[in-house]
């Protein structure tokens, strides 16, 4: 009878200790996975915000395109480098920090 309760005893040790490991296992992978998700939740702005650039962009740039790059005034090319600054700025705004793993 003492047998058993010392086998039983040393076994509820090991499983004891199987449960922790487990348990810090199970931790760290929670950490790991929220790490993850902070960086596609990141991604995804990001991709949004190329997105929002090309779709606000893309009407712009088509009024751009087109052009004769001889005969156009001075206005005309005022207004093609005014757009063209817009542009950039807009990308520039959507896309302001810079993106790290």
């Amino acid at each position: 009878m003492e047998k058993q309760l010392e086998s039983s005893e040393v076994e509820k040790g090991t499983l004891t200790t199987h449960l922790r490991e487990s348990q810090a296992a199970a931790e760290k992978s929670e950490i790991e996975f929220q790490t993850l998700l902070g960086r596609v939740l990141k991604l995804s702005a990001h991709v949004d915000a190329l997105q929002t650039v090309q779709r606000k962009g893309g009407a712009l740039g088509s009024a751009l395109q087109g052009r004769p790059a001889n005969g156009n005034s001075v206005e005309e090319m005022s207004a093609a480098i005014a757009g063209y600054q817009g542009w950039f700025g807009l990308l520039a705004n959507e896309v302001s920090e810079p993106f790290f793993f």
